[in-house]
């Protein structure tokens, strides 16, 4: 991986809490251990809660018997199924001892404040939560009016060539080669 360029989905990503007040889970997955304490909380990727916890991703396809099967081998792996007959009993010890949830929103989101001039280049904006954005963030001991605060200047936006105010080419200084 080193040397790559990750962006981070949240949308691929799950909050795994292990809801057993007793019970240590623990699992594998690409060669790295996972440990869950009781009432532990940790971010996974959604690849490695199929593959530790047999969960189905709601955005892909799988047919019955693929479902099954990744449940039955993600079981096995936990130790919770011994054979084909335990089944229920082995989902329904996944369903009291581990939560699958959506990961909650960051806390601290920078965007586009809404633009209603095209011919304005737009500004940013960080809130607090990502479900509250009129709820600016502004640094202690500063104000809302600080650095930044002000409209950017315009930037000339044409519908016919976003680069018209571009120079085409460079012409050669006189006399320099």
């Amino acid at each position: 991986m080193s040397g790559q360029s990750l962006l981070f989905n949240p949308d691929e990503f799950k909050l795994v809490t292990n809801k057993s007040l007793t019970e240590t889970v623990e699992g594998r997955y690409d060669g790295r251990d996972y440990l869950w304490e009781p009432g532990e909380a940790l971010k996974l990727h959604n690849i490695a809660v199929t593959h530790i916890f047999g969960w189905l991703n709601p955005t892909l396809e799988y047919t019955p018997k693929d479902a099954q099967e990744i449940r039955e081998r993600a079981l096995l792996r936990l130790g919770w199924l011994k054979d084909g007959m335990q089944l229920k009993a082995a989902m329904k010890k996944l369903a009291e001892t581990i939560s699958i949830d959506e990961l909650p929103p960051f806390e601290n989101v920078v965007r586009f404040k809404p633009q209603t001039d095209p011919n304005i280049a737009p500004e940013f904006e960080t809130v607090f939560d990502a479900t509250e954005p009129s709820t600016p963030r502004v640094a202690p001991g500063t104000s809302a009016e600080g650095a930044g605060a002000g409209r950017l200047p315009p930037v000339p936006i044409g519908p016919e060539d976003p680069l018209a105010h571009m120079p085409r080419r460079v012409e050669p200084v006189k006399g320099k080669k």
